[in-house]
């Protein structure tokens, strides 16, 4: 019984690597996962896995993929990892940057986690399902909390900057024109330093496309 299963794990597998050499996909993503129902613990058919789906442009499911082959196969670890690595910033940009909203938007008072998804021409949280257009972006800088309460009872709702942790951390701060020409203010906590510097290069571009 072992040898009749072993047989048909190996076959579903060399069909597998048989339809990727000839660039038949979805027919290899089905052989690969016929011969995953039989051993689930095959490092290298998590590899051949995820290597197909990267070309049918399934990123996330393609990480993942090598994620397991790592796992399963930690010899070579130094073949598999590289992959994840190489794969992880398109998979952040395609689900969006997390960061932690605090306040100050008159449409969304509550703070919430949330992921700002960078398309070519605007921001997008989908939490919120709000779209914010770079060209409307009026301002964006990072702020302490020192620089924030001379904002205080202005552009910023005090329940917003009593939230606030210590005075020296770093916050994001972005205003911008809405759809009925309203400016908001939106306060963010999160890995500013590296999204804030994207923002406004983003801002630049599209204000110079014009």
């Amino acid at each position: 019984m072992f040898s009749r299963k072993k047989d048909a794990e190996t076959e579903h597998y060399d069909k597998a690597v048989e339809f990727y050499n000839r660039t038949q996909y979805p027919d290899a993503l089905r052989e690969i996962n016929l011969a995953l129902d039989i051993n689930r613990e095959a490092g290298a058919y998590y590899y051949l896995k995820g290597q197909v789906l990267e070309f049918m442009e399934k990123i996330e499911e393609a990480m993942s993929a090598y994620t397991y082959a790592s796992m399963y196969d930690p010899r070579n670890k130094r073949l598999y990892d590289p992959q994840v690595e190489r794969l992880r910033p398109i998979v952040t940009e395609k689900q969006g940057m997390p960061m932690k909203y605090l306040g100050g938007h008159s449409g969304f008072i509550k703070s919430d986690d949330v992921h700002l998804r960078f398309t070519d021409n605007a921001i997008e949280i989908p939490e919120f399902s709000l779209n914010i257009p770079y060209e409307k972006i009026t301002m964006i800088k990072t702020q302490t909390k020192t620089d924030l309460a001379k904002l205080a009872g202005t552009a910023i709702v005090v329940g917003v900057f009593a939230a606030l942790g210590d005075y020296t951390h770093y916050y994001m701060l972005m205003n911008y024109i809405d759809e009925i020409q309203m400016e908001q203010t939106m306060v963010f906590d999160g890995n500013v330093i590296e999204i804030q510097p994207k923002i406004y290069r983003k801002v630049v571009e599209a204000k110079t496309r014009k």
